[in-house]
């Protein structure tokens, strides 16, 4: 459903302003979907799998291929400014995000449920 628009990797510069951005489902897809929202899924599955690049205190941004230094998802707030990017590179055909594993298929759904769904918290 979200094809690979943007490839955001761990010390990548490039800044894309092409990406459409996210808009609510009137379809289906939301329609039998679970309710996925901050506090249920988005912020354990960001500090789990995310947060050790992109947390604006992470030790690793002082490392030797950090990610963009504006690119963090400390908040809820955080997390929805990068809806977008979050939903280009860890969904779709060929997800580049974690860079190193670790989501599964179910989770990588799960992604796309809660950013695509219009999830209120």
């Amino acid at each position: 459903m979200i094809m690979l628009l943007l490839a955001l990797a761990c010390g990548a510069d490039k800044e894309e302003d092409t990406l459409p951005e996210v808009q609510p489902d009137t379809g289906g897809f939301c329609a039998d979907a679970p309710v996925l929202t901050w506090n249920n899924f988005g912020q354990g599955l960001l500090i789990e799998h995310c947060q050790a690049c992109h947390a604006a205190e992470a030790t690793y941004r002082d490392g030797d291929n950090p990610p963009p230094a504006n690119v963090f998802f400390d908040t809820h707030e955080d997390a929805i400014t990068w809806r977008d990017r979050i939903l280009a590179v860890t969904t779709g055909d060929d997800p580049i995000m974690p860079p190193r594993g670790g989501l599964s298929e179910l989770d990588r759904q799960r992604i796309e449920i809660w950013l695509v769904c219009g999830e209120e918290d």
